[in-house]
């Protein structure tokens, strides 16, 4: 169905949800990776707050121009892109969210055809957010409804577009290990910031001057060695806040000795399928895409059972196709 202007859906939640100007988790809908998943930004409550749970969820619906979004793969390995699908599996995702917790859409922008991987314009942390320079130039006019839409919240924005010349950031370079589940929301210790393609050492200065000064004890740590990967959420991402997911091989060797990562205090579970670590943690419910490898899936499904951790898969097929 045809979605509100920005302004009337903010208006809406509002009056029906009564969380504006409140501790926000926002996050996005689809987001670009490598490895082919769809995400959600890690946009969350102020660090030091341990009793609450994600609170809404911001999506942007699939322009009917996706089928032009930018992509890694040749025509001939991405294949037809079918946008009606795309919006099926879209639908469906969000409906996923929607049974967890309220969820925005913002409208689709036809002008833009990667605006549906909305996690890229922001990064949002407690009650600041940092709207990003899209690291690809193509795609930098996204980024001003989402502005709009967080300073509509409430949100103390700062926008890297002013503060330098030279930033860059995607969403999906930025990761925040935390858990969110039952009654309990554990703050988190790193914001691991990956240097790729898309993100630079500017843009990491400014996520650091944003986020280290409003939150103690909080460490902005810029990553190298993403290699072959769109993101640094390509490669690795988190399930609760002392557990990575991350690809058997040379690839995840590379990136978490670069994180650091055990020497931090994170356990990390290997995965032989490298697209099945590219998972979301939402309100102690994972979603990871479906996986065809069965010995990935026999290994994710134990070890979310041992964590209690609530698994659903999500087909995202058409997305991978752009590198989503």
């Amino acid at each position: 169905t045809h979605q509100p202007e920005t302004g009337a859906t903010l208006e809406y939640l509002n009056m029906t949800f009564g969380v504006i100007r409140r501790p926000w988790f926002i996050s996005s809908a689809f987001s670009r990776q490598k490895t082919g998943l769809a995400r959600l930004s890690r946009f969350q409550f102020p660090i030091k707050d341990r009793d609450r749970l994600y609170t809404v969820a911001v999506t942007r619906s699939v322009p009917q121009s996706f089928a032009k979004a930018l992509s890694g793969l040749s025509a001939e390995e991405q294949g037809e892109v079918c946008v009606e699908r795309a919006r099926e599996q879209h639908e469906h995702y969000v409906s996923s969210l929607r049974s967890i917790l309220p969820t925005l859409t913002l409208p689709a922008l036809d002008e833009h055809p990667d605006c549906t991987f909305v996690e890229d314009a922001a990064v949002v942390i407690g009650n600041r957010a940092v709207v990003n320079r899209i690291g690809a130039e193509s795609r930098q006019g996204e980024v001003d409804a989402v502005k709009t839409a967080l300073i509509q919240f409430g949100l103390d924005v700062t926008d890297m577009r002013e503060v330098s010349s030279d930033a860059t950031c995607d969403g999906g370079d930025v990761l925040c290990p935390f858990s969110s589940s039952g009654l309990n929301f554990h703050g988190a210790r790193h914001v691991f910031v990956g240097l790729s393609e898309r993100t630079n050492e500017a843009g990491v200065e400014v996520l650091r001057q944003t986020f280290e000064s409003a939150n103690s004890g909080v460490d902005v740590i810029a990553v190298s060695g993403i290699d072959g990967a769109l993101h640094l959420k390509s490669l690795v991402t988190h399930v609760d806040g002392e557990t990575l997911l991350a690809p058997k091989g040379p690839a995840g060797d590379k990136v978490l000795e670069a994180m650091n990562a055990e020497a931090r205090g994170y356990t990390t579970i290997r995965l032989p399928d490298p697209a099945a670590c590219n998972v979301i943690v939402v309100n102690g419910v994972v979603f990871a895409p479906t996986i065809k490898c069965q010995e990935t899936k026999n290994i994710l499904e134990k070890e979310m059972n041992k964590k209690k951790i609530n698994l659903r898969y999500i087909d995202a097929s058409e997305f991978a196709k752009k590198d989503g």
